[in-house]
């Protein structure tokens, strides 16, 4: 009988290439999803592919890694791990979307061919839009320490606000209206 017993082994670990399948529970933002530790290592030096029950994340008392991030920017994530393409969802923003990948520590190169225009057409409006404040600071010149000891920079700074914004005063507004 005790022969018997020792013969009577539980059901083994489904195995996929000769490696052990090692489920993977990860709850972002109270959404879980289900995965395997081997579709997490495909993308080395990440965030995921270094997941193991010591990480500060892993909660034991439910078997999962806890992320508090956004759920739904996750599943495009996952989905890279999964199909090995990264693709950024139209309805989302450029910068979210960025410092999600930088959250997670995927290198910006994984953006799929299809994508790679929206993600850089943000790259770009972001450095349009600091070239635009450089030139507004440049054509104000306007420096808050500059401007406490300075009666011509305050004077410079009250007339372009004056000519370049007629609501900021009825006698602006009153110009505006004769002007145009």
């Amino acid at each position: 009988m005790e022969e018997e017993s020792s013969l009577i082994t539980g059901p083994s670990a489904p195995t996929l290439d000769g490696q052990e399948i090692i489920p993977a529970t990860i709850n972002v933002g109270g959404t879980t999803f289900q995965t395997t530790m081997a579709t997490l290592r495909r993308i080395p030096n990440t965030r995921l592919s270094h997941l193991s029950e010591s990480s500060p994340e892993y909660r034991p008392d439910f078997d999962e890694y806890f992320f508090d991030h956004n759920p739904t920017l996750f599943q495009d994530i996952l989905d890279l791990y999964r199909t090995g393409e990264l693709h950024i969802p139209n309805n989302i923003c450029g910068a979210v979307f960025s410092r999600e990948m930088d959250f997670w520590e995927i290198p910006k190169y994984m953006v799929s061919e299809c994508c790679i225009h929206s993600y850089h057409r943000y790259i770009n409006d972001l450095d349009t839009i600091t070239s635009i404040q450089d030139a507004i600071d440049d054509v104000l010149d306007y420096d808050t320490d500059e401007a406490k000891n300075s009666c011509w920079v305050r004077l410079k700074r009250r007339i372009w606000i004056f000519l370049d914004q007629p609501k900021s005063s009825k006698p602006a507004q009153v110009l505006y209206e004769f002007w145009i």
